[in-house]
């Protein structure tokens, strides 16, 4: 039998790790947070060393990440010893508590890139189990997205033993209302601000690395990207289902985002396929992609202003 705590996970679309999960916890009490989550509140940047490396990175606003943040307190926990792991997870499902581990991704999430593949240290909120076959759950990302992925029991003892498992923290959550309207005039605000980001970069090779050591971060970065475009879709949904914009403009702009999610996929794909070969990918080619999609989004953007000037 499967025992779970109330929180969901919120599976629309992947952000990054860490908002994707907040998102969540907040979201199961105040379903008005679902509305900011696809709230169009990002911006491009191309950052890091024109020699060395550099990286095309989509981030969300920072008031976002705070409003969230100051709804989670984080309460570190002494050491959980060996034996006592499983009872204690356990024990925090069955009371309804959010118990995160930070533990070794290599073991753990079998349909991700990192499952037997990268060593890497990360936090995991374990929100379930199954008293019959042994398994846990986790709130954690995969090729797929965000939502609740199984650990199995021998994968959960490979993966949550004292060489690995370095912390745990209790999550607590402020329950109160997440108010939040959605309105035409935050939507334009923002697609001005994220216009405004991608003519700052202009043309350039947006990624530089001379060895095939971060293309498996590259695939998350473009995971971001398709699914922010995703996010569009809906947030073009809901300004039409609350009167905000015609079923027509609507229509128009879920085609475009559309396309755009397509592209960014393909661009991931190519990612993936270096990745998986051991190859470091053509970056001038990938960045002549990207500027093509970056264009196409501002002139979707710059639609959407110019059509909804008057309204």
């Amino acid at each position: 039998m499967k025992h779970s705590v109330s929180a969901k996970p919120y599976t629309e679309y992947w952000m990054d790790c860490v908002l994707s999960l907040m998102v969540s916890l907040v979201s199961s009490y105040s379903p008005q947070c679902a509305d900011a989550a696809v709230m169009n509140h990002y911006e491009y940047i191309n950052f890091g060393n024109s020699i060395w490396w550099k990286l095309l990175e989509l981030r969300y606003s920072p008031d976002f990440y705070k409003e969230l943040s100051s709804r989670i307190e984080v309460r570190p926990l002494d050491k959980i010893e060996e034996d006592e792991l499983v009872p204690t997870i356990k024990s925090y499902v069955d009371s309804d508590r959010l118990l995160m581990l930070t533990t070794d991704a290599y073991h753990l999430i079998k349909n991700s890139l990192h499952y037997h593949s990268t060593h890497m240290q990360h936090g995991w909120l374990f929100n379930g189990y199954d008293d019959q076959t042994g398994s846990f759950y986790i709130f954690s990302d995969n090729i797929g997205g965000f939502g609740e992925n199984e650990v199995t029991a021998q994968d959960f003892e490979l993966a949550v033993i004292p060489e690995t498992y370095t912390q745990a923290c209790e999550l607590v959550l402020d329950k109160r209302e997440f108010a939040y309207r959605l309105t035409l005039e935050e939507v334009r605000a923002n697609a001005a601000k994220i216009n405004k980001s991608i003519t700052k970069l202009s043309y350039c090779n947006f990624w530089k690395c001379h060895s095939t050591e971060y293309t498996e971060d590259r695939c998350f970065d473009m995971s971001k990207l398709i699914g922010r475009q995703h996010a569009n879709t809906v947030l073009f949904a809901r300004l039409c289902e609350c009167g905000l914009i015609s079923e027509e403009l609507c229509r128009e702009m879920t085609e475009r985002s559309n396309a755009l999610e397509l592209g960014w996929n393909s661009v991931r794909g190519i990612f993936l396929k270096r990745h998986i070969k051991g190859r470091v990918p053509d970056y001038a080619a990938l960045s002549k992609k990207a500027w093509d999609l970056l264009c196409r989004e501002y002139d979707m953007w710059t639609y959407f202003l110019e059509t909804t000037e008057n309204r």
